[in-house]
Formats: structure tokens, sequence, C-alpha cells
């Protein structure tokens, strides 16, 4: 625990500052958990017969991320985010040469990453700006409640937890710690967080705490399930007690498309 309570530390400080300093270091932050959440994520799906083109991948996921990140921070042009698509051309292209007999297999495995991660992280950076300016408050907004949401859920589980929610996937989680969680992040989004972060008002954040609470739970699930089907307990190490890099984001990639959408129909 106290390993655990360190690393935490270090991160939330590392993360903070990067996202609070200015739009390129958030980009920057941003684009570090994406190659290191991508590479775990190639680990997790690579199979002996159905392989991803990790390289070509890695590559796609960067740039998925990279050029539009740099168009929405207003140091390129929009006409470079369309050299993104060069990768994922490559990727049919190199399987065409392959013997593999899964060959649509390859390929999808070999787009996932950069879908299931690149994409949330540029809507975020996309929400960093959305009216015109940079305000990383709403994305601190968002990750606070994800951390109170979690904190929650593990405190009421492991007090009160009897009933199981998906023990199929996810063994320890309870319908308890769900409940306990979903009530401390309402109420803390509600009646807190319009206080010091009024870009969204009481109602709105109320919302975005559904979103955390409905979507963030799926993509917990959702990461237990591929870990569970590769047959790990963490999707890597980089953080002592913690795990790897998208063991730490996997609610924030499931619930950000939805917060981003939400933004965009009010």
């Amino acid at each position: 625990m106290l390993k655990r309570a360190i690393s935490g530390a270090i991160f939330l400080i590392i993360f903070i500052t990067t996202l609070l300093w200015n739009s390129y270091s958030m980009i920057g932050f941003f684009f570090v958990v994406t190659v290191l959440a991508s590479n775990e994520l190639f680990r997790l799906i690579q199979r002996p017969d159905m392989k991803a083109h990790e390289m070509i991948g890695g590559i796609l996921s960067k740039a998925l991320y990279l050029f539009p990140a740099a168009y929405l921070a207003g140091i390129i042009d929009v006409k470079w985010v369309s050299l993104a698509i060069l990768p994922f051309l490559a990727v049919p292209i190199a399987e065409l040469f392959s013997k593999n007999k899964y060959a649509l297999v390859n390929m999808v495995l070999t787009y996932f990453p950069a879908f299931y991660i690149s994409i949330p992280f540029v809507l975020l950076i996309d929400i960093a700006f959305i009216d015109g300016t940079f305000d990383p408050y709403p994305i601190l907004g968002f990750f606070i409640l994800i951390w109170i949401y979690d904190t929650g859920a593990y405190l009421s589980g492991r007090f009160f937890g009897k009933h199981k929610l998906f023990e199929r996937i996810s063994p320890k989680k309870t319908w308890e710690g769900l409940i306990g969680g979903a009530i401390l992040s309402f109420s803390v989004a509600v009646f807190i967080i319009p206080r010091f972060i009024p870009e969204l008002n009481a109602w709105m954040w109320g919302v975005v705490s559904l979103i955390v609470i409905l979507f963030g739970t799926l993509g917990d699930l959702i990461e237990s399930m591929m870990k569970r089907n590769a047959g790990v307990k963490d999707s890597g190490s980089i953080m002592p007690g913690h795990g790897g890099m998208l063991d730490r984001f996997d609610s924030v990639l499931f619930a950000a498309p939805f917060y981003w959408l939400f933004l965009q129909l009010i």
C-alpha cells in the first residue's frame, strides 16, 4: 500500500503539473501515455497465429494522436492532419505481402490500439480547446470525478461488498462498490466541482459524473476482459503497485468520447 501510495502521488503531481502548465506540456504528457498504453495493448492482443503489425500499428497510433493534437494546438495547418492516413494505408499493404492466413484479423488487431487509445486522448485535447483557447480545467474536473469514483468504489466494495458486479471478468468488483462510488462521485460533481471549475454548471457536472460511472466502469471491465484473455494480472509494470498505463487510463479511454460528445450537444 505504501509503494502504491507513493507511486500514485508522484503520478498525480506529474499529471496535474503537465496538464495545467500549458497546452504543449499537456499534449506531451498524453503522447507519452499514448505510446506506453499502445505498447501494452499490443502485448495483450498478440497471439501466436494472429499477429498485429506492431511497428506499423505503433506509427499509426502516434500519427493518429500527434497530427490532430498539433492542429488543435495551432502548431500545424489542418491539411497536414491528412498525413495520418499514410500508416493507415500501410497496414493492408503489409498484410498483402505476409503469408498469414488471418489477414483480416491481423489488420483489425493492428488498427485497434490506434482507435482505442489515440482517439480518446485527441478528444480530450479538443475539450481543452473547445472555446478556441486553452482551458485544461474541464479535463481536470473529468479526471477528478474518475478518481473520486474509483476511490469511493474501492472503499465501499472493501467494507460493504457482497454482491458481485461481473464475477466472470472482475471477481473483486461489487454492486456495493459501484453504488458507493457513484454516490460519492455524483455528490462531488453537483455540490463541489462547480464551485472551483465553473466552466460547467452543477447539472452538467452531474451528467459528466453519470458518464464516468457508466462508461468508466465499462472501460474498466473491458480492459479486465482483455487482460484475462491474455492471462496477465496487469497490462504493465511502469507504476509500482498500479500496473501499467493501460491500467491507469482504462476508464478514461471509454468515458472520454462520451464526455466529448456531451459537450458537443449542450
